[in-house]
């Protein structure tokens, strides 16, 4: 069977690399831990703070949240400018996409999402400015082949990006 795989990791996974001040162990206070995938997420509410992942595909999706105590945060691929976005909003929604490329050609890639905390002069005061990572979906045409597979952190799919949970 060829084409292609979409491969989803969780946010603890060893490969993807947090620099900074990113928070990804206690969440028990949040109310809503259990709206993101495994009731796990990394955070950010320091400017600067950037989650790299480096694969091998085609296509790219990032997941998180967008909530009312969230701000601006960019993303970028393989070196191009950065694309800003404000993850605010009045009413918190969950397993929202961040950043999605689907239109990569085959090969390796870096993918890097930062905290944008305080851009276009905002101050978000104390307590706002955050920015979380629930999961990363990246789809690749050389994976292993079959419908479904689970290695660890990862599980293989084929078809169209879907969230995938943990069992």
């Amino acid at each position: 069977m060829s084409g292609n795989k979409n491969i989803t990791l969780d946010d603890p996974s060893p490969l993807l690399t947090y620099v900074g001040k990113w928070d990804g162990d206690d969440h028990e206070g949040d109310p809503f831990i259990d709206r993101y995938s495994n009731s796990t997420f990394h955070a950010s509410s320091t400017l600067g703070d950037s989650m790299k992942f480096t694969f091998k595909g085609n296509g790219i999706w990032l997941f998180g949240a967008f909530r009312s105590n969230h701000e601006y945060y960019s993303t970028s691929i393989d070196g191009s400018p950065k694309i800003y976005n404000n993850g605010n909003r009045p009413v918190d929604v969950f397993t929202q996409v961040l950043y999605s490329n689907s239109t990569l050609g085959q090969g390796r890639h870096e993918v890097v999402l930062t905290n944008e905390r305080g851009y276009n002069g905002t101050d978000p005061g104390e307590g706002y400015g955050w920015l979380d990572l629930d999961f990363v979906i990246y789809q690749t045409s050389s994976s292993p082949e079959g419908g479904q597979t689970k290695m660890g952190d990862m599980i293989f799919t084929t078809g169209t990006p879907r969230v995938q949970l943990h069992l």
